[in-house]
């Protein structure tokens, strides 16, 4: 049996916790929020001599707690983390990545800080909003015109006020226009790509981005070549400006790289995608469903 545990001892042991888990010391104050325009080439400060590294012990217990793995797909089980121990779980560790001085890090762990960010960011929007089932299109809308949830700033990061869309967009895609940059980024739907299953580190952020790549394109729906026509997922389409250099050739290069050798060859005989198509499905179960599902902290209020 789970000892009983108040909400604030449980936030004492998780700061403890969090300290353990970084090499950073912070004062309180990081500065104010933005009330002009963002500087966005400000993202590009870093330090190529840094050996700093974040250690995201409590965000792999996130995503072990999180995710589903009984289906076809990666299903997200954020009801779990609908408890008060496990909402100021979550929530105690989101604020600890916003206070850490990002332009001190080398270029690597900033890569994997923004996409950590990011997707933390998600989930703590779709726990808060049980999921949105139904209604994730109209709340991500798209690259360059989002919804009202992905516009509204959800992150305060060096005195900056950010959304979802600034940091995908302004942030990850503009400072990081590689390919391989799109596996990193979920909208919690069949159609994009699932929320990695640990977390991105410095070590590990290009190889794995590159093995959910691989993942992605066996994911159902996603390509498919008949009758020599191209059907290929809107995402490609979406960000064909920002990192395909505007072109359907260029995205079938980098697809190549990804695909069987059949399908690889089929690539390099196309000229133009088809046909474009996206999911909007939502990935989120019910816990119910979920097999060996226990909130953080088990479902009495004690700790594991």
């Amino acid at each position: 049996m789970h000892a009983k545990i108040t909400v604030s001892l449980l936030t004492k042991i998780i700061s403890l916790i969090l300290l353990s888990c970084g090499q950073f010391a912070f004062s309180e104050d990081n500065g104010e929020e933005n009330g002009g325009e963002v500087d966005w080439d400000r993202w590009a400060i870093h330090d190529p001599s840094s050996r700093d590294e974040i250690r995201y012990g409590p965000y792999n217990t996130i995503l072990r707690t999180l995710i589903d793995n009984s289906t076809d797909i990666t299903s997200m089980r954020y009801s779990l983390l609908k408890a008060p121990q496990s909402w100021k779980y979550l929530e105690t560790f989101f604020q600890y990545l916003q206070d850490i001085p990002v332009s001190q890090l080398n270029r690597d762990e900033q890569y994997a800080y923004w996409l950590n960010v990011h997707n933390l960011g998600l989930i703590e929007l779709l726990v808060a909003k049980n999921g949105l089932r139904g209604k994730l299109k109209k709340a991500r809308g798209l690259p360059g015109s989002p919804g009202l949830l992905w516009s509204e700033t959800r992150f305060t990061i060096e005195g900056q006020a950010l959304s979802l869309e600034d940091v995908e967009q302004k942030i990850i895609f503009t400072q990081w226009p590689d390919p391989y940059s799109l596996y990193g980024i979920s909208y919690g739907v069949k159609g994009s790509p699932p929320i990695s299953k640990i977390a991105f580190t410095g070590k590990n952020v290009h190889a794995r981005l590159k093995l959910m790549g691989k993942y992605y394109l066996r994911t159902e729906n996603i390509l498919s070549i008949k009758k020599d026509k191209v059907t290929l997922s809107s995402l490609y389409v979406w960000n064909k400006s920002s990192l395909f250099q505007d072109s359907d050739k260029v995205i079938f290069s980098h697809l190549q790289g990804l695909v069987s050798e059949g399908m690889a060859r089929k690539l390099s005989r196309q000229e133009d995608i088809d046909r474009e198509k996206f999911s909007w499905r939502s990935v989120s179960i019910s816990s119910r469903r979920a097999t060996g599902s226990q909130p953080i902290g088990g479902r009495s209020g004690g700790i594991n």
